[in-house]
């Protein structure tokens, strides 16, 4: 099926007075979750490439409508000190700029403390994405720490904090779903629209766990593709009927549009290459450029093109997930 080409969402992803960065302070992380697919060889982000970061934003900002500084790791929280410091340039710029900015994290929560949290939220963090596998025992089966010790206990408790705290923030609750944990997922999913159902701070985002390469998973027990959205509308349906309320509508109408699949967005890692996708990390096809120190981009236009393509023949599989066909492309 093709969409018009003349979607205004298509044309937002075109848009270069628009900018979405997914930034990857590490490639460390305190977890082993046991279907993760990342091989955490890279560390820090190197000071250079730092640099590098906020020369590029300070040269684009001028002409900028809309920044959108996305945090992913490895577990980001294990460079706190550097989101804090990009993003608190991201804020000086927006006193020079007429600049709408936004900021968001990917995080295991285990460092998301009071104080860690309040930080993040004064350097422009308002989006959280923090992922449970169900509760205390069938979570720390799956989510472990490196030392193999479960994680449940301290991230549900710093959910808590937020909860009670009178910030302004969105937390979606990414709740992982495998066939050995769905039955009691059922059961969680009350228990946690009874903990945050009534506070619109926070939604349920159920996700099926897949196959993305890890080497610790039991391909057993994944659902078969056909039974993703089944099972996770399941879950759900749960939550939003225990907390009465509506479920949000993140898509809405129109054609949902990949991160990846858009040309105003860049992922930068640790050593400075430039990326897409966030999944697709150990793939040569993924790196499309590279950053200076200086804050050029230097990339890769033949590569680059190719996860952009549905943004020109307006496919909607390309829009949706680049990924999924590239190397027919």
């Amino acid at each position: 099926m093709v969409t018009s080409v003349l979607d205004p969402h298509i044309a937002q992803s075109l848009d270069g007075r628009r900018l979405e960065l997914i930034i990857l302070p590490t490639e460390k992380c305190n977890f082993r979750c046991t279907y993760c697919y990342e091989d955490f060889r890279i560390g820090k982000m190197r000071p250079e490439i730092v640099t590098g970061i906020k020369n590029w934003l300070s040269t684009r900002s001028p002409e900028l409508q809309s920044l959108y500084i996305s945090w992913f790791g490895g577990e980001p929280l294990l460079a706190l000190d550097l989101i804090l410091e990009i993003n608190k340039h991201a804020q000086q710029l927006i006193g020079c700029h007429t600049l709408l900015f936004k900021s968001g994290i990917t995080t295991n929560g285990w460092l998301l403390n009071k104080s860690c949290f309040h930080q993040l939220i004064g350097s422009g963090v308002t989006d959280y994405q923090i992922t449970l596998d169900g509760p205390e025992l069938t979570h720390d089966h799956t989510r472990r720490k490196a030392n193999g010790f479960g994680t449940f206990a301290v991230i549900y408790d710093n959910l808590m904090i937020m909860r009670n705290s009178d910030q302004k923030f969105h937390v979606n609750l990414r709740l992982h779903l495998m066939p050995s944990n769905f039955e009691i997922n059922k059961n969680f999913a009350v228990t946690l629209a009874e903990d945050f159902g009534a506070d619109l701070r926070f939604d349920i985002f159920p996700h099926t766990v897949r196959n993305l390469g890890g080497p610790i998973i039991d391909r057993r027990d994944l659902f078969p593709g056909s039974q993703d959205k089944i099972v996770e509308q399941q879950i759900t349906d749960i939550f939003y009927a225990r907390a009465k309320r509506s479920k949000p509508s993140i898509h809405g109408e129109h054609t949902f549009i990949c991160y990846a699949a858009k040309a105003n967005s860049f992922l930068i890692r640790p050593d400075g290459r430039i990326g897409k996708c966030t999944v697709d990390l150990y793939n040569d096809r993924n790196t499309v450029g590279f950053l200076t120190e200086d804050g050029r981009i230097e990339i890769d236009n033949q590569k680059f093109s190719r996860w952009v393509r549905g943004l020109i023949n307006a496919d909607e599989h390309a829009l949706s997930c680049p990924l999924s066909n590239i190397d027919a492309s």
